[in-house]
């Protein structure tokens, strides 16, 4: 199970978002510390890191850059609303508020978690049976009838199976943008009318009659999963 850090100075909300993330992550590693400073100075890496914004004399959205290199993903938990505009970067996943009940922050914390822990497909390729992370894969193609898998800088060939079989195994996070075409929306940097470019720059032209609800998919994820 995912390893998790809480940042919080204050000892009551800190003991309480711990019995919630005990509650519902019983076998996960979960660890508190009063100061970003405290955090850093273990050098210890998280999957999920807790971090509240008023901590004395440290801002968690100022300083979550140097909280980067130890946490995979961000969840902010505040009491504050305003601030939630300027908190949102590319590992921040959620921003949660304190004053919310015990439920619905479970029900965040649980969704947030499950949506963020590594999945897999389980696929044969041409010796054997591979599981292939998703958040590794960029796009899944058939092509003269062959599968392909296209991962940041490498493909691998699939046998065995059909695109709609695999889709319906990752279908969070791969959008059609063409009926023999499936990409991976966390790796999206820009969509427009005629194509998508992915964060290792490379590029897939979208079918002219699906690019209304390609797109319309792409942005229902992307809101889905702030």
């Amino acid at each position: 199970m995912p390893k998790i850090a809480i940042i919080d100075n204050t000892a009551e909300d800190a003991a309480r978002i711990l019995r919630l993330l005990q509650q519902i992550q019983p076998t996960s590693v979960i660890h508190v510390y009063k100061s970003i400073s405290a955090f850093l100075s273990t050098k210890t890496t998280y999957k999920f890191l807790l971090l509240d914004i008023n901590l004395d004399e440290e801002d968690g959205i100022d300083q979550s850059p140097k909280c980067k290199q130890y946490a995979a993903f961000i969840i902010y938990i505040s009491t504050i609303k305003d601030r939630m505009q300027e908190a949102f970067a590319k590992n921040v996943i959620g921003y949660i508020l304190k004053q919310d009940d015990d439920e619905t922050i479970s029900n965040t914390l649980t969704k947030l978690i499950q949506q963020n822990t590594e999945k897999y497909l389980t696929l044969k390729t041409i010796y054997t049976y591979q599981n292939i992370p998703i958040s590794s894969i960029y796009k899944i193609t058939r092509e003269n009838r062959k599968i392909f898998v296209y991962l940041k800088s490498s493909t691998i060939r699939i046998y065995e199976c059909n695109l709609k079989d695999i889709y319906e195994q990752c279908k969070d996070c791969m959008i059609w943008i063409d009926r023999s075409i499936m990409v991976n929306y966390k790796h999206i940097t820009s969509f427009n009318d005629t194509e998508i470019i992915f964060d290792n720059s490379t590029k897939e032209q979208v079918n002219t009659r699906r690019k209304k609800e390609a797109f319309n998919d792409y942005i229902q994820k992307l809101f889905y999963n702030i």
